[in-house]
């Protein structure tokens, strides 16, 4: 048998070890709620989710079904939060392609000054972010900017290789369709969009405008008051004022030079083109005034060529005078000094339009201007003889055969005239068109 004190502590740790049971089983019991209302807490969490989720569906049908989110519904423009933050991402993201567009419009006017044309390489490098991908929604946006303020547009032009298959049937897929242009140029050009009637009126002279400008120029002390206006270089009295920025003459003589190669099948020989160049009295050193703002106060007409290839207005190629010689374009960089020396040795400089000329110009609107110019001249001619014998008759001098000749009245005749006129017109476009050699370019409209 144990002794008392033995069998007392055996008592009390048995105590100890049922209080110690009872701990925890309590504790168990306490953790075990514990899990329970954690449970039940996500239960309610997940059903918030699904109910979330379930919203937030709901929208996504909604819009995709072009309803509008209810308010205060995720995502919604109401109190929900969701909207306001998506409207933010919005204006900042219209806020972003405006300024991109902006740079694209300051690029372009930058370039125009330059006569430099704009490459999408350029804007790419100047006007965006890099690896931007916002060249399109910017280059939209930068069209309107400039139409809208400005009255110009960025039109593309056509690269070399197009321009000198001008006159060329397109080759034609089995189909019977015609095969698609080759890759663009990715080249730009800023050109006007103001309509020609507009043109016509703000490059009228106005009286008042004039004196406005001279009294200003006078104000300033720039003008005496002794001095002749009209003998000196100053305002033209319209609203637009050619003679400040360009040399009128030199776009003449561009127009002129365009106009002998478009009637020469497309391109010209350089001694043939100096030899019809003669017949207006136009030499190779021939010298021409620049306005104020150029470095130099003067430009001979072989300097002047050679400034119109660099700016794309005008190209040229060499050809062989050989036998088993063909065409090769000439460097871009190279001189035409360099070519000319080539052409003494067997080879001859053939000048064509330059790509930015058919961004520019377009064959089709030197063709009418030659159109109207020649009918306009024959008008002129017939109305002057008409008048003529007009006088004659009125002076009791005329010839009587030709009395007898004439048919009806002089209002008549004027009246015929006029049908004549528009005939001979017609009869002169389609001889420009065949001495061109097939169907003449239009400027095309960007959309």
């Amino acid at each position: 048998m144990a002794p008392r004190a033995t069998q007392q502590s055996r008592a009390s740790q048995g105590k100890k070890k049922g209080s110690g049971a009872s701990q925890h089983a309590r504790r168990a019991d306490d953790s075990d709620e514990n899990d329970s209302e954690d449970a039940n807490d996500d239960e309610q969490e997940g059903d918030g989710d699904e109910d979330e989720d379930m919203a937030g569906g709901e929208q996504a049908g909604s819009q995709k079904k072009g309803k509008k989110p209810n308010k205060g519904s995720v995502g919604g423009s109401g109190s929900g939060g969701g909207g306001t933050l998506s409207d933010e991402v919005k204006r900042t993201h219209l806020d972003e392609l405006q300024r991109l567009s902006k740079n694209i419009v300051r690029l372009a006017l930058s370039m125009t000054g330059k006569r430099a044309k704009l490459t999408r390489s350029d804007i790419n490098a100047h006007a965006l972010p890099p690896k931007s991908k916002a060249f399109n929604a910017a280059f939209i946006g930068a069209q309107k900017i400039l139409r809208n303020t400005f009255g110009m547009e960025l039109v593309e032009m056509m690269s070399r290789t197009e321009r000198d298959k001008l006159g060329e049937e397109a080759p034609r897929e089995e189909g019977g369709a015609k095969r698609k242009s080759q890759a663009s140029s990715k080249s730009y050009v800023l050109r006007s969009t103001l309509p020609p009637a507009l043109i016509k009126v703000a490059s009228a002279k106005d009286n008042d405008l004039l004196t406005a400008e001279i009294q200003d120029l006078r104000d300033l002390g720039l003008v005496g008051d002794n001095e002749d206006d009209d003998a000196r270089e100053g305002p033209l009295g319209s609203l637009l004022a050619w003679k400040s920025v360009e040399s009128l003459a030199l776009t003449g003589v561009l127009q002129l030079i365009l106009c002998l190669i478009l009637v020469n099948g497309r391109s010209i020989p350089e001694p043939q083109l100096k030899n019809q160049l003669k017949h207006f009295h136009l030499h190779w050193s021939s010298s021409f005034p620049m306005p104020a703002h150029h470095t130099e106060k003067e430009i001979t007409l072989d300097a002047y060529l050679t400034r119109m290839k660099n700016e794309e207005m005008l190209d040229y190629i060499t050809v062989s005078t050989m036998g088993g010689g063909g065409a090769t374009q000439a460097s871009a960089t190279q001189h035409r000094r360099k070519s000319r020396v080539t052409a003494d040795e067997g080879q001859v400089v053939e000048w064509k339009w330059g790509v930015r000329a058919h961004a520019e110009i377009s064959e089709e609107s030197v063709a009418q201007f030659m159109t109207s110019f020649m009918k306009t001249q024959w008008k002129d001619e017939q109305e002057a003889l008409l008048a003529q014998d007009e006088d004659d008759e009125a002076a009791g001098g005329a010839n009587p055969q030709k009395k007898n000749k004439q048919k009806g009245t002089f209002e008549e005749r004027r009246e015929e005239l006029k049908a004549k006129a528009d005939k001979y017109g017609a009869t002169v476009y389609k001889d420009i068109v065949r001495a061109a050699g097939g169907s003449l370019t239009e400027i095309k409209p960007v959309a």
